[in-house]
């Protein structure tokens, strides 16, 4: 059974433990978050610093890059690549994870939590196997856990305008909430949900300065 040693259990080593049967399914659209990130994970450059981004979907997740180049480059790495970009996204994630209990089996989750990353999402379980059984109910697993994020960020939810349009929030009826990298985001209306999709980094960016702030 193989670990990051930073502590990420990632879908690769899933399947290298056989801990995903049939291993990890292609899809030809992302399933999950965008992906969170403001950094290509090849050139460590920003994703628009040579034109981009551009997108893969890799394994059913979203990476994005900063140019086409870079996608043959994290093919033929692309575990090692995974391994970096899961790591970053525990670490931009750990900090607002809303759950003390297992996500899986409902305990809590110990001295030894493992953080595994599935489509751009930190999830937190009490042991490996149930680290592994996220996968066999990706979506509920992501419903309950955005439920809990918008329970745990409601109240202390600090921005007063859409992220996306600038508009404010309940001028254009109730305000449409989403969560992306376990942050929970409110916009002016649901037309402004392909903004999120087109530029989560800056989205995610915007709800933590306001809630620093």
């Amino acid at each position: 059974m193989k670990f990051a040693h930073w502590g990420v259990f990632t879908l690769a080593a899933m399947a290298a433990a056989g801990l995903l049967f049939g291993g990890v399914a292609q899809a030809e659209e992302h399933q999950g978050d965008p992906f969170p990130l403001k950094n290509c994970p090849v050139m460590d450059s920003g994703l628009d610093s040579m034109g981009g981004p551009v997108k893969l979907v890799h394994e059913g997740r979203e990476i994005r890059f900063c140019c086409q180049g870079c996608i043959g480059r994290f093919e033929d790495n692309a575990e090692a690549f995974l391994e970096e970009v899961d790591a970053a996204i525990v670490d931009s994630q750990l900090a607002v994870y809303p759950m003390e209990n297992c996500i899986v089996a409902d305990r809590p989750l110990g001295d030894s939590p493992v953080n595994v990353v599935v489509n751009n999402r930190l999830f937190r379980t009490c042991c490996a196997g149930c680290a592994a059984g996220i996968q066999d109910d990706a979506e509920g697993y992501f419903e309950k856990l955005d439920a809990a994020v918008k329970e745990a960020q409601a109240d202390s939810y600090a921005l007063e305008t859409c992220p996306v349009s600038g508009q404010e929030l309940g001028s254009m009826g109730d305000p449409v909430e989403l969560v992306i990298a376990n942050r929970l985001v409110k916009l002016c209306c649901a037309g402004c949900e392909a903004g999120v999709e087109e530029n989560p980094a800056d989205i995610i960016e915007q709800v933590d300065e306001s809630r620093q702030g």
